[in-house]
């Protein structure tokens, strides 16, 4: 590999960090914690455990800093908000704090040319007010070095989740869950589920594409040519009511020191392509099983074969899409490589590869377009604790 990854951990307490920096111990002695483990080119592994709930990896171009973002609000107002860090050494460099009260982390950022890094924040918790803007999100403008907020603007969207830069880096495309709680608890609401265009210079909204569904949520996307947008969809459940799609893809109880999802259960729910100018939402996947669009997570676009490649943890698939009009093009059931639950997908800077990360162990290197699998490293132990993205820089 010609290039490093890092992949988030989520359960730090059910591993003993790998050459950590030395201050990396007394980092996270009290309140919330996630742990960072980077694969160097050459296969050294490096973990350090940082006091915030994160979820996601950017990487500054010139590779001086890295951002770990923070989901949500668990550990309290107290808690770090988000987290910059030294790709190289791990050690952290600054310790942002939340846009205001209740304010909580979008999970995802991404660095900007000007070097500064842009952070998806969402607003408090809150039951529906009757107003979708009542309850919607910004990204914040910070300083790497300090995490200093510099300027905010809108995303005109609740909860905003995974960004991307478009390509003439004057607008930046928000992936809005468009949920909020019900006043009774439970699963929560979708209100407004949407994909929007800001203008990064003044904050207007370019455009919103709405992806209109009583049930799912808008989480992640991808953007190709001409336009296109990849976006993955997620509907929630409760606990066990995916028991018959899991029955249906003949898995068994996982083999996992944790429950990935305690709380709730994905059922199916198919991605969509949508044009960034308008026009009708496409639905993907129409005459694949139903068990097999369980949980879809990462999304990446490979531009040397125009396709979309998109993880489903639960399936253990992953699968291939068209570029073009979004037509599936292959469906990979990852046991039948050795792995189960792929999670963090990347695809590795001037190379025609990618790697794709097994949410407890194990990593595959691919070929793209062929999706020949060239390297595998598995293994009895786990290593990274539980993710759900990884980056390649």
């Amino acid at each position: 590999m010609q290039a490093s990854l890092f992949i988030p951990g989520y359960h730090p307490e059910k591993l003993r960090p790998v050459g950590e920096p030395p201050d990396s111990r007394r980092r996270a002695k009290e309140g919330p914690e996630t742990m960072l483990t980077r694969i160097s080119p050459r296969g050294e592994v490096r973990q350090a455990v940082f006091p915030v709930i994160a979820h996601d990896v950017a990487i500054s171009p010139d590779g001086r800093a890295g951002f770990f973002g923070r989901m949500n609000l668990g550990g309290g107002e107290g808690a770090a908000h988000h987290v910059t860090f030294d790709p190289q050494t791990l050690e952290m460099i600054a310790v942002g704090r939340s846009l205001g009260p209740g304010w909580r982390g979008g999970g995802h950022g991404l660095f900007l040319p000007d070097g500064t890094v842009l952070c998806a924040e969402r607003a408090p918790e809150r039951p529906y007010a009757g107003r979708p803007s009542d309850h919607y999100g910004r990204l914040s403008r910070r300083d790497p070095m300090t995490l200093r907020v510099l300027d905010t603007l809108p995303t005109h969207g609740i909860d905003p989740h995974e960004l991307r830069l478009s390509d003439d880096g004057r607008s930046v495309i928000v992936a809005n869950y468009g949920s909020v709680p019900r006043r009774r608890g439970g699963l929560w609401q979708v209100v407004e589920p949407a994909v929007t265009v800001v203008d990064l210079d003044s904050g207007r909204l370019l455009r919103r594409l709405a992806v209109p569904d009583p049930h799912a949520e808008v989480r992640h996307l991808a953007l190709g040519r001409g336009g296109r947008i990849f976006a993955i969809r997620a509907r929630q459940g409760l606990p066990g009511d995916n028991a018959i799609w899991l029955q249906a893809i003949g898995d068994v109880a996982d083999a996992l020191p944790v429950d990935p999802n305690p709380t709730a259960s994905y059922l199916p729910m198919a991605p969509v392509l949508l044009d960034r100018a308008g026009g009708p939402v496409r639905v993907l996947a129409r005459g694949e099983p139903q068990a097999h669009l369980l949980e879809g997570l990462s999304v990446e676009y490979d531009p040397l074969h125009n396709e979309f490649l998109a993880i489903f943890p639960s399936s253990h698939r992953l699968m291939v899409f068209s570029g073009d009009d979004g037509a599936l093009v292959h469906s990979i059931d990852m046991r039948s490589r050795g792995m189960v639950r792929p999670s963090g997908l990347a695809l590795l800077p001037d190379s025609d590869r990618y790697v794709i990360a097994g949410y407890w162990q194990g990593l595959i290197v691919a070929e793209r377009g062929s999706h020949r699998v060239v390297h595998r490293l598995t293994g009895s132990a786990p290593v990274v604790g539980g993710h759900s993205h990884m980056t390649a820089a």
